[in-house]
């Protein structure tokens, strides 16, 4: 471990005064899961809006159910 007199040679100035290093952006596990749900309700509000459209437009038009 380094103490504070062999910092301050090393960086030159006291320790207050040295800028912190910037850390890019690094991907974490709880980013993935967000994108994963806001995508999947993205799709299932686009899905909606759009039966719900069409079904408006045209009553005519009947929408594939894989239980039918």
């Amino acid at each position: 471990m380094q103490d504070y007199s062999k910092i301050q040679e090393l960086f030159g100035s006291p320790l207050n005064t040295v800028p912190k290093p910037h850390t890019p952006f690094k991907w974490q596990p709880w980013h993935f899961v967000a994108f994963a749900i806001g995508g999947y309700l993205i799709f299932k509000g686009y899905q909606k809006v759009k039966e719900e459209y069409f079904l408006k437009k045209n009553p005519k038009i009947k929408t594939l159910n894989v239980t039918e």
